[in-house]
């Protein structure tokens, strides 16, 4: 019944939901498991589970802990299967940027603001536009280095 739950959560992702779940989840993997996975093997094994297949108990552990890692109580909802929707974008963003950057404090108090939000969510999109590849790895090696050239000073 819980696998099942478990499973349903996963499958009532929106695709956006779901690709941020994948990408979380691979580094719950490395971090918690030690595990690396490519990007295209992570998303078969998920696949697999949603489709029926047992899970491994370390991979339900940390679909578990990947939910955990998006929302409070992520993995009990997903059980319960009350599904537990990913936060809304612009204010997960900000809110990372704020807890988790060295950003001067006058800088995150300008972060309540709606407009500044919606611009910061408008430059996060436009430069993932920037960086699209079809493959994984190419989008990756395109956001590496306009990181690098955003960091030149």
């Amino acid at each position: 019944m819980y696998i099942n739950n478990l499973r349903d959560a996963l499958k009532n992702l929106s695709p956006v939901e779901y690709e941020a779940y994948l990408m979380k989840l691979r580094k719950v993997l490395l971090e918690e498991y030690k595990k690396s996975l490519k990007p295209s093997v992570l998303k078969m094994r998920v696949d697999a589970f949603i489709n029926g297949k047992p899970p491994k108990i370390d991979y339900f552990e940390a679909y578990l802990l990947t939910f955990d890692k998006f929302k409070r109580d992520g993995a009990i909802l997903a059980l319960k299967s009350s599904y537990p929707s990913l936060p809304n974008f612009k204010d997960h963003l900000t809110h990372l940027i704020t807890l988790e950057s060295k950003l001067p404090l006058h800088i995150k108090n300008f972060l309540v603001e709606e407009d500044i939000k919606n611009e910061i969510e408008e430059l996060f999109f436009n430069l993932l536009e920037y960086c699209d590849s079809l493959e994984l790895e190419e989008f990756l090696k395109n956001l590496v280095a306009t990181n690098k050239f955003l960091k030149i000073k």
